[in-house]
Parts: C-alpha cells; sequence; structure tokens
C-alpha cells in the first residue's frame, strides 16, 4: 500500500500507538466508574451500618421509630436527592423513611434476582419517586422470632453516572492529545532516521549526473557497506568501459595492418580477382568499423555518471557545419530550451547529431533547423523520466516513408553522388537505442525531411 518506507514506518507505528493509547483510555475509563460504584457501595455500607445503630434501641425495645436520623449527611433531609433510607418489615411494610424520600418509594427494579450474600444484604439498581435511577443497599437483620426488618438505603446513581461520563470526555481529549505527542514525535524521529537515506539519494544523483565520480559522506554502519560496494561497483564500471575501450583499439590497430596488406596484393593483381579481392576486403573493413564501433557505443552508453550539456555541443556543431558547407547558400538555425543536459557521454552526442546536421545540410536548399527541448515519459511505476527532444529540419527534397525506413540500414545510400559510407544513419539509429532512446524520420513542414532524436536527460 506504501511504496515509502518512511510513510510505511510512520503509518504502522502511529496505528499501533493509537491502538495502545485507545485500550489504556478504555481501561482507565473503564477503572474509573468501578472505582465510583466501589466508593458508592462502601459509603451505602457505612450509612445502613449507622442506620442500624440508630434504630437498633428502638427495634429491641419494639418502640415507634422516629424519622429523625440523617446518618450524618444532610442529603437523607434534601427532598428528592436521590439519597433515601427506610426500614420495612418482613411483610413489606415501610415503618420510618428519610425525609428526602418526601413520602415517596424505591425499589430494587423487578427483574433483577440478586439473592442476598452471607451478610444478608445485597446491592443492586432500582428507581426512585423521582424517577431517578439509583445505586440500593438492603439488609435484613432480625431482631428476635418473628421480628425480621429490612434496612434500605439508595444512593443517586444518576449522578455517579454523571461524573463518569464527565471523566471519560475529559479523559479522551487527554488521550487525543497524548496520541498526537507520539505522533509527531515519530515523524520527528522517522525524518531524522531516514535523512541519512535521502543524503545518499542526493550523492547517487551527483553521480549519475556526472557532478561526482564517488558517492562520498559518513553514513550509519547499516547503510555504510551499501555505498562501499555502491562505490566498488562505479569503480568496476568505469574500469570495464576503460578496458573495453582498449580492447577495440588493440583490436582495430591488429586488423588495420593485414587489411592494408591485402588491400595493397588485390591492388597489383590483375584481372577480375584483385578488384574482387578489393571489395571484399572494403567490405571486411566496414564491417569490422561497424562492430568496433558497436563494441564501443555499448561500453560507453553503460557509464554511471557521464553527463553532457546540449547547447554548446549543437552551437559548435553549428558552426562547424556553417563552415562544412560553406559554398552553398546555407542557413542553420538553433533554438535550445535553457539548462537541457544529455545523460551520456559528450563523444556519443557530437556523432548522433554530427550525423544528423551533417546530412541535412548536404540535402538541404537553404534551410536548416535545430531544435531542442526537454520532454517528460511516464515509465509502469508512474515516474516522469526527462528526456531530449532534438528536431533537425530541411528544406531538401525530403524522403518517402518507404525510404525512411530505407535509410536506417546500414551501408545503404540513396545517392551514390553524395559524400559518404552509408553507415551515419544507422549508426545514429543504434546509439540512440543504446541509450534507451528513439530515433525517427518523417516529412518536415519546411519540406524536406524531419529528423526527431529522443535521448535520456537529467
Amino acid at each position: 500500500m506504501f511504496k515509502s518506507l518512511s510513510s510505511r514506518l510512520v503509518a504502522y507505528a502511529s496505528l499501533w500507538a493509537t491502538i495502545c493509547i485507545f485500550i489504556a483510555g478504555i481501561l482507565i475509563t473503564d477503572n474509573f466508574h468501578q472505582s465510583m460504584e466501589k466508593d458508592l457501595d462502601r459509603r451505602l455500607n457505612v450509612s445502613v451500618k449507622l442506620l442500624v445503630a440508630h434504630y437498633a434501641a428502638q427495634l429491641v425495645q419494639n418502640d415507634t421509630l422516629d424519622a429523625s436520623g440523617n446518618l450524618g449527611d444532610p442529603l437523607f433531609d434534601l427532598p428528592l436527592s436521590g439519597w433515601y433510607w427506610s426500614i420495612a418489615s418482613d411483610q413489606g411494610e415501610v415503618l420510618v423513611a428519610s425525609a428526602s424520600l418526601a413520602s415517596g418509594t424505591f425499589n430494587l427494579n423487578k427483574d433483577q434476582e440478586i439473592a442476598f450474600d452471607e451478610s444478608n444484604q445485597r446491592y443492586g439498581l432500582g428507581i426512585g419517586p423521582d424517577q431517578q435511577e439509583l445505586r440500593i443497599l438492603e439488609r435484613k437483620i432480625s431482631f428476635g422470632p418473628d421480628r425480621i426488618f429490612l434496612f434500605r438505603i439508595s444512593g443517586n446513581a444518576q449522578d455517579l453516572q454523571n461524573r463518569s461520563d464527565a471523566f471519560k470526555a475529559d479523559a479522551w481529549l487527554t488521550m487525543a492529545f497524548v496520541v498526537a505527542l507520539p505522533l509527531l514525535s515519530i515523524v520527528i524521529v522517522v525524518r531524522l532516521v531516514f535523512k541519512p537515506l535521502s543524503l545518499l539519494q542526493d550523492k547517487i544523483r551527483e553521480v549519475r549526473q556526472g557532478k561526482a565520480d564517488q558517492i562520498i559522506g559518513s553514513y550509519p554502519d547499516e547503510i555504510s557497506g551499501l555505498v562501499d560496494e555502491a562505490n566498488a561497483l562505479i569503480r568496476s564500471n568505469a574500469e570495464l568501459a576503460e578496458r573495453a575501450r582498449m580492447q577495440v583499439g588493440n583490436l582495430a590497430h591488429a586488423l588495420k595492418t593485414p587489411l592494408s596488406v591485402i588491400t595493397n596484393e588485390a591492388n597489383e593483381m590483375d584481372g577480375k580477382i584483385g578488384p574482387r579481392l578489393q571489395h571484399q576486403a572494403q567490405t571486411m573493413r566496414d564491417q569490422i568499423n561497424l562492430y568496433l564501433e558497436r563494441a564501443r557505443m555499448a561500453a560507453r552508453s553503460n557509464m554511471l555518471g557521464a553527463a553532457t550539456p546540449l547547447e554548446p555541443i549543437l552551437r559548435r556543431l553549428s558552426n562547424v557545419m556553417q563552415k562544412i558547407h560553406s559554398s552553398s547558400d546555407l542557413s542553420i538555425s538553433v533554438s535550445i530550451e535553457d539548462n537541457l543536459t544529455f545523460r551520456g557521454e559528450e563523444q556519443d552526442l557530437e556523432e548522433m547529431v554530427g550525423n544528423l546536421v551533417d546530412n541535412a545540410c548536404k540535402w538541404a536548399r537553404h534551410n536548416v533547423s535545430i531544435r531542442a527541448c526537454c520532454i517528460l515519459f511516464s515509465d509502469g511505476e508512474k515516474k516522469e523520466n526527462p528526456f531530449l527532444k532534438i528536431i533537425i529540419e530541411d528544406d531538401g527534397p525530403g524522403l518517402s516513408r518507404q525510404e525512411c525506413e530505407e535509410v536506417k540500414r546500414r551501408g545503404y545510400r540513396l545517392d551514390e553522388s553524395k559524400p559518404g559510407s552509408g553507415l551515419g544513419l544507422s549508426i545514429v539509429d543504434e546509439l540512440a537505442h543504446l541509450y534507451k532512446g528513439s530515433f525517427t524520420l518523417s516529412v518536415s513542414e519546411l519540406g524536406g525531411l524531419k529528423v526527431e532524436l529522443e535521448l535520456p536527460a537529467l
């Protein structure tokens, strides 16, 4: 769900912290309610003992009971306060009750089947005279044969519930604040922990852009090994590319002398065999040049950290071509967006663009246009990768659709009167594909050929 490690860590840690604090909140508020209920039960127990003590002598002597006792708590005198007491006979007749009851009654809810414990008392919920919810304690006490009395006392359960709800509201508000602090701490800690990875990403980007040849900096032990391995890979890549260049040069030098000998011997031979050998030797030379060039291009295209500014190359090529084709009435216009950089080697860029511009100048009547801009492509992971788009147009005779495909073949030449080996466009096509780019030909608005070269950019 989350592709970012920091996002995963923040999400999972935040979820776990929230769950833990939520459970803690439930336990705290439930314990508070139970504690208040126990305190109320203890208060009722003390009050019923005071009630028994107050009326015990009168009950033993079978005197008339007076209703003067408030048990030391003014709430038992306050009408409909929720704090009531009463004494009833075993037949259920109320003999005396607190002044707070105001001639009303209070009893345990009928749907409760609560048995008396070993102390002959029981707790339960009931309803008072003003439909108040009450917490009630009943206790049976015997004062002689067939003289059993029921002492009943109540506390305001609704008040207890209101206080419990107020505590819950304050507790959950506090919990929300308590949750916010760990979440903020988690975000800060994750940013600090992953900061070296962000720094490493910047350093790798500098290597890829050619601003550095190694990943430098001090990193934690967990990723320092990765940095060392990456630096070793960069060095190995550079060494392999250099070795490939050396081998290509050695092979070219080794083949050059034998081919020259074969060509010279063929020149001295009479009849049809000499020209035939010359033709085959030239074919061999072209094939060797082509595949050596391919090997050289493949070695360079895999180089890490190569970066080439585009504008100086295009300006220099434009000036060179203007001088080479000075005999023609030729105008070369150049339009380039700012800060365009090719992600590759300068020599490859010069070879591709040089071939295309030279070809356009050969065929153009009067005008050649060179334009360059940056475009974005989305890959399968929905990331936008920058590419250079170099457009070269001329007002020459142009090519048909079929000819546009044919000229990409190596050695193919539409007009033998024009100088060249016929390898230029095929080399451009292969180089562009080695860099994961593209090379297309079409009809220009100027009337001639339009070439579009797309290459990776920084």
